[in-house]
């Protein structure tokens, strides 16, 4: 539902600026956490299938544990791809754990605009609002999280299969292979903490233009994020106002849209008549 927030800020009478600017949303960590071990279900399956599947065959095909020397790609390739299989099923369960994540980003969201809304101009406009407004926005995030997780679980397999196969070729003995396959499943978990940190920032700025544009909010201020790897371009536009919609000077950069990017879009309501 579209309502105009500065017209019902003047009638509420709670103020004689110009204009007010809002503080922006902070959201917990929690969140960021809570997606991470979504996906680090992926990565505890591969190291599990590694460690009960994979090894002991990749052991055997050396001869650790029979004496005999088969150098079998064949059944370390049957059990990449039976474990593949299993992550495949997991991933396709996991939809609902990513929606209800993004639906408890939302709920959150929407509840702190709506006491900044509320503390900032005396107007409640908690019955205007509902996941409703959002539901595209939600729908893309929980399409793009589910293929992440795709993703994360397709290049620890591909890791695993290069450490397993290479380590065929040059007869590596099973212990050092499995240090590797952990080494391997560690370099997937730090991608995933990163992952969730970036995709909450993402999903809370595209929640801060949702909710602004409802309300009818035209233009915003850019909030760099401080970060020590920073865009040298998004620390320029620090404190610089720019349009919500159709601003020429973004081309499509909005505040976190980019990897990585911690940069937030922070509203205000214009009170100014002429």
């Amino acid at each position: 539902m579209q309502f105009d927030l500065a017209t019902m800020t003047k009638r509420a009478g709670k103020t004689r600026r110009p204009e007010i600017v809002l503080p922006e949303i902070v959201m917990p960590r929690t969140l960021a956490v809570r997606l991470d071990l979504i996906y680090v279900r992926v990565l505890r399956m591969w190291s599990e299938g590694a460690k009960n599947k994979l090894l002991p065959d990749y052991a055997a095909s050396l001869g650790f544990r029979d004496g005999m020397v088969r150098d079998d790609a064949a059944d370390l390739q049957r059990d990449l791809e039976t474990i593949a299989a299993e992550i495949a099923a997991l991933i396709a369960s996991l939809e609902g754990a990513v929606t209800g994540w993004a639906e408890a980003v939302e709920a959150y969201h929407r509840r702190r605009w709506g006491q900044i809304v509320l503390t900032r101009t005396g107007v409640d406009i908690d019955v205007l609002m509902g996941p409703q407004d959002v539901a595209e926005t939600l729908g893309d995030v929980i399409a793009r999280n589910v293929a992440l997780i795709k993703d994360v679980s397709a290049q620890a397999q591909g890791r695993i299969s290069d450490i397993v196969f290479r380590g065929l070729t040059a007869r590596t003995r099973p212990r050092e292979v499995a240090k590797q396959i952990n080494e391997a499943v560690g370099l997937g978990r730090d991608r995933s903490r990163r992952i969730a940190a970036d995709q909450l920032t993402k999903l809370a700025t595209e929640l801060d233009r949702a909710r602004a544009t409802q309300a009818e909010l035209t233009e915003f201020i850019w909030r760099h994020s401080e970060k020590l790897h920073f865009r040298p371009v998004h620390k320029a536009r620090n404190g610089n106002r720019y349009k919500y919609r159709g601003d020429p000077r973004l081309a499509g950069d909005f505040p976190g849209q980019l990897p990585y990017c911690g940069c937030r879009a922070q509203a205000f309501i214009d009170l100014d008549d002429e």
